[in-house]
């Protein structure tokens, strides 16, 4: 194969993995929006639940053409149960969030997740990071504090919820890096951490059924209703959206260099503004507007650095 021939062939397969990296999140982010109508009917870990339990035939099958169902091998099943725990986490307070705060919020302040990983790779991984990611980290965070608005009145405690997403779901994602086994064993522990951990809270936060008046509170603590036929074909919906969402992202992965998707991933962030506009006729604030500029700005260049770091260390 000709030089000219080996360079389409990288092209063509980056294009393939673009595409495929930007239909799953548009996959992910219709999910979101579904859940986000549910949850003024249903209760948050009912959702979770049901998803978990019909997302598992999703997980079993992909076992199957992938040398047979068995439960993957891993040499570091704490970590892995960890990391479970912390991507389930991670679910439960983006959720809590969206049932409170506008779509592009909440999705604005998840994607600090990327500040998060840069700086807790250096006391957890023992990475190093030079002064410029930690100044890039820095904007990133000031572009947090300008959408929460911590200290105005407009601050909604609901973002707190955002912002422990990031920080859970960055946490997830290095102990992923650090156990460095195959995507199919996380996955296949991380849904059975989802099924216990549900099996276990749901009966917990049912309880108190607190009828709070704040969106959030109210989601997690509701008491469960009964789903009507229609209502459970589409929480099962989500378990297929949830199992596309990941075979595509993984296959994205597997055949384009991370390098050239991450900076795609912020393409959530304008699906979110798109659909928050069409099914709540949301619009960002301005203080939404320049808090995205700061972190999509300090996200980009941290992957600007990571990348030109790693090519001078080869």
């Amino acid at each position: 194969m000709n030089l000219f021939a080996r360079f389409q062939t990288s092209q063509n397969s980056s294009v393939r993995g673009i595409i495929t990296l930007l239909t799953a999140f548009f996959i992910f982010a219709i999910q979101d929006v579904i859940i986000k109508l549910m949850s003024d009917d249903f209760a948050l870990l009912q959702i979770v639940l049901i998803r978990t339990i019909f997302t598992i035939p999703i997980v079993l099958t992909i076992l199957h053409f992938n040398g047979g169902i068995k439960i993957p091998k891993t040499k570091q099943l704490t970590t892995q149960l960890l990391g479970g725990l912390m991507m389930f986490a991670a679910y439960l307070f983006y959720f809590l969030a969206l049932a409170a705060l506008p779509f592009s919020l909440t999705l604005s302040v998840f994607f600090s997740g990327p500040l998060f990983i840069a700086a807790l790779s250096v006391p957890i991984l023992g990475e190093a990071v030079g002064w410029r990611r930690w100044t890039a980290i820095f904007v990133g965070f000031i572009g947090v504090l300008i959408i929460i608005q911590p200290f105005g009145e407009s601050f909604n405690p609901s973002t707190i919820f955002a912002v422990l997403a990031a920080l859970t779901y960055a946490i997830s994602i290095i102990l992923t890096r650090k156990m460095d086994e195959s995507g199919l064993s996380t996955t296949f522990y991380t849904m059975t951490v989802y099924l216990i951990a549900s099996l276990v809270l749901s009966p917990v936060f049912a309880s108190f059924n607190s009828g709070s008046t704040h969106p959030s509170i109210d989601f997690l603590t509701k008491a469960w209703p009964t789903p009507a036929f229609s209502d459970f074909l589409i929480i099962i919906g989500l378990s297929f959206c949830w199992g596309i969402g990941m075979v595509m992202l993984s296959s994205a992965y597997r055949e384009t260099a991370v390098a050239v998707l991450a900076p795609f991933e912020y393409f959530s962030i304008l699906y979110g503004i798109i659909l928050g506009y069409i099914f709540w006729r949301e619009v960002p604030s301005s203080a939404t507007i320049w808090g995205l500029i700061f972190i999509v700005g300090a996200g980009l260049f941290i992957i600007y650095r990571e990348n030109r770091v790693e090519l001078l260390n080869e």
